[in-house]
């Protein structure tokens, strides 16, 4: 079993300084970042006995995802970074997984921030851009396994927050034109700022690696950042019942008319 955490820090020192303590207390062996801190060269320093993968072509801007992994599962699995789909708002890692039945299943795992922010109104009005796209299409051509996860900065009821917005629309359009399904379960919020409380961190993957997928969880407990520590597992071994709401699934199977 692999426990991967997913969160983004606010680039805060003692939310990351929080993860470390729990990556250290072997409590995950995959950690899916949004808006890690960074050092003055723009660069991010994983946990000890852990590796970094995150872009080198951060073109004086501070990396914005990035993925680590602990030292023996890296090596085990073989993992790079595919280059050609990250930037400083994704890293996309591949890892060949092995099962109990010694057969290799290659997974992607990207970690993606999706700003809304920027000066760029067409990534405010779809997030979705040519980069994402084109991976989900590399997966499917190299018959690969994807895990999308990250803060996707937007609203929409079918994955439990409390409102739909535009861009919610944009991506579920987006989902729904892919293999890619939602793994959040329930409507406790993952982020948090005084009284307002949403849903825009979300955690997807395709068919084959999201049935071995289990245990999606918002962590209760005090991160310090705005955003709360998103927890599930990944089974190498054969796949228990997945616990998924009947709304999710028919986000894929009927569209947004719930």
């Amino acid at each position: 079993m692999v426990r991967i955490f997913q969160i983004n820090l606010g680039k805060r020192s003692n939310a990351d300084e929080e993860l470390k303590l729990r990556l250290n207390n072997n409590e995950s062996q995959i950690a899916l970042l949004q808006e890690p801190k960074n050092d003055r060269n723009y660069k991010v320093k994983a946990s000890p006995g852990w590796v970094n993968y995150s872009t080198s072509k951060t073109y004086g801007k501070p990396i914005r995802a990035a993925v680590w992994i602990k030292n023996h599962l890296a090596k085990d699995s073989d993992s790079l970074i595919l280059e050609q789909f990250s930037d400083r708002d994704r890293s996309t890692v591949l890892l060949n997984l092995r099962t109990t039945n010694k057969q290799i299943i290659k997974v992607a795992i990207c970690s993606a921030y999706f700003p809304n922010l920027d000066n760029d109104k067409a990534n405010i009005i779809n997030p979705i851009d040519n980069l994402i796209e084109e991976l989900v299409t590399y997966c499917k051509l190299g018959k690969i396994e994807l895990i999308l996860a990250g803060d996707f900065n937007a609203h929409n009821k079918i994955w439990g927050d409390a409102k739909d917005d535009s861009r919610g629309n944009k991506i579920v359009d987006f989902l729904l034109g892919t293999d890619l399904k939602i793994l959040n379960v329930g409507n406790k919020p993952t982020y948090e700022v005084n009284d307002k409380k949403s849903i825009i961190d979300l955690t997807t993957a395709t068919s084959k690696v999201f049935e071995c997928l289990s245990n999606w969880k918002v962590d209760p407990g005090d991160s310090f950042s705005d955003h709360k520590l998103i927890s599930f597992d990944l089974s190498l071994n054969q796949k228990e019942p997945q616990t998924v709401s009947y709304t999710h699934l028919r986000a894929h199977e009927t569209g947004r008319n719930l």
